[in-house]
């Protein structure tokens, strides 16, 4: 399997799981807002979604660090 086409399958990869990440969110936040949740549950969710926030900033500085930033 050539580079180019390793590189493709895993943007494919990467796309697909960001798809199903932004759904699940998004039925996190219609949950939150029809207050089908409990208060604990709602706390859960704020602390996964901290916890998401500081993932991110690793994930950004790393791709920083080799050189990939699309921005």
């Amino acid at each position: 399997m050539s580079d180019e086409h390793e590189d493709q399958v895993a943007v494919d990869i990467a796309t697909e799981r960001r798809m199903e990440l932004m759904s699940e969110f998004y039925d996190l936040i219609d949950k939150i807002k029809g207050e089908t949740v409990s208060s604990d549950a709602k706390w859960c969710m704020w602390q996964m979604a901290k916890e998401a926030q500081y993932n991110l900033g690793v994930l950004e500085g790393y791709i920083r660090e080799i050189g990939c930033d699309a921005g």
